[in-house]
Parts: structure tokens; C-alpha cells; sequence
């Protein structure tokens, strides 16, 4: 029973999509078409530009980075040949001084890395992204001189390293 009444709708249902919708969509285009056309408007004329000669060809292009040849010379910079320290990975500022111990009269930093790892490190060894190297561990910190790049030119900074803050 329920079979019939389906059959029946669908076959109502399918009556109902041509109800001369095809006509009236063909007539449609045909007005369409016979319309005359508009005109196209014209391209638009533009002013000719001003002619402009660079006359500085031989000195350095604004456009680019700036590179000072300098920089690379390894007397002046830091030694990019040697070998990285393991708190090179980290910035300056991520590190922590915990504390420090004297062994055999050498004195020891022991540092805390956002890795979660304690480091010794002592005078001479490097650290932070700065190419820092440790010039000298006293009661309050390290004393650091980190290399920074500054319009091409390598310039020597003092920086600290405070036991118990992250400065």
C-alpha cells in the first residue's frame, strides 16, 4: 500500500518540473539576445610619465640589504669556526645561575637552560645567541662580553648574568 502512494507522488512530483519552465527560458535568451549591443567605452588615455635617469649606479642599491664586508673578517667578529657550546642554544635571558662551586681552585656557574638541564660552565666558555663568552664568575654573577652585529660592524657589549634572577 505504502508503495502505491509513493509512486503516486513521485510520478505527481515529476509532472510538476516541466510546467513550461523550458519555455520560458528559451524565450528568454532569445530577448536576451536581440537586445542590440552597448557600446564599449574607450581605454583610457593616460598622461605619459615623467622621464627619470638614476645617476647614482655606483653607489650601493637602497633596495638591498645592507652587507659590510667587514663583518665576516674574523679578526673583528666572532670565530664562527669553532665549535658551538651547548648554552649557545638558548638566549641570554632564558638562562639562571643557580649557584656556583669552587673545584681545585677553578670556579664553576652552574646554570639552569629552559631544556631543564643544569650546565657548568666556567671562565672562558661561551653562552646565549650572541656569540656571549664568560670573561669572569664573581659572588653575584657572570660577567659576559657578547658580540653584536650593529650596521655591519661587530661591537663588543657587557652583560651580566645575576645568580637567582633571569637578567
Amino acid at each position: 500500500m505504502f508503495r502505491g502512494w509513493y509512486l503516486v507522488g513521485l510520478m505527481l512530483l515529476l509532472s510538476g518540473c516541466d510546467s513550461g519552465g523550458q519555455q520560458r527560458l528559451q524565450k528568454y535568451i532569445q530577448t536576451v539576445k536581440a537586445r542590440p549591443p552597448h557600446p564599449i567605452e574607450p581605454i583610457p588615455v593616460f598622461n605619459k610619465p615623467e622621464v627619470f635617469t638614476y645617476a647614482a649606479e655606483k653607489e650601493r642599491n637602497p633596495f638591498a640589504p645592507y652587507v659590510d664586508m667587514r663583518a665576516d673578517n674574523h679578526s673583528q667578529g666572532p670565530d664562527r669556526n669553532r665549535p658551538k657550546e651547548p648554552l649557545e642554544a638558548f638566549p641570554l635571558d632564558a638562562l639562571k645561575i643557580v649557584g656556583t662551586m669552587n673545584v681545585k681552585d677553578h670556579l664553576w656557574a652552574l646554570i639552569t637552560a629552559p631544556d631543564g638541564k643544569i650546565y657548568k660552565a666556567r671562565t672562558g666558555n661561551y653562552l646565549g645567541q650572541n656569540y656571549g663568552k664568560i670573561e669572569s664568575i664573581a659572588s653575584d654573577g657572570l660577567h659576559i662580553t657578547e658580540m653584536v652585529n650593529i650596521s655591519g660592524e661587530w661591537e663588543k657589549k657587557p652583560a651580566k648574568l645575576l645568580i637567582g634572577t633571569e637578567e
